[in-house]
């Protein structure tokens, strides 16, 4: 696993924890569910983004040749 592929790992999990204490702390479900998916909005563009700054154009391209293959 490279150093971009580990970044990007680190950025979406604390993005999830961060998110899903926020849902539980706040009172209100609803704002807790808005905020929530807001955090994990934001937290997982900016682990794309510190992926393609980290990584060559290598595995710029064979990241995205993997999604593609995996399919939905």
């Amino acid at each position: 696993m490279t150093k971009a592929h580990r970044a990007r790992l680190l950025i979406d999990l604390a993005g999830m924890a961060l998110a899903l204490g926020t849902l539980f702390a706040l009172q209100n479900f609803w704002l807790g569910m808005i905020a929530a998916a807001a955090i994990f909005f934001v937290t997982h563009a900016l682990a794309e983004w510190a992926f393609t700054r980290l990584a060559s154009p290598d595995e710029i391209k064979s990241d995205l040749k993997d999604r593609n293959d995996s399919g939905p």
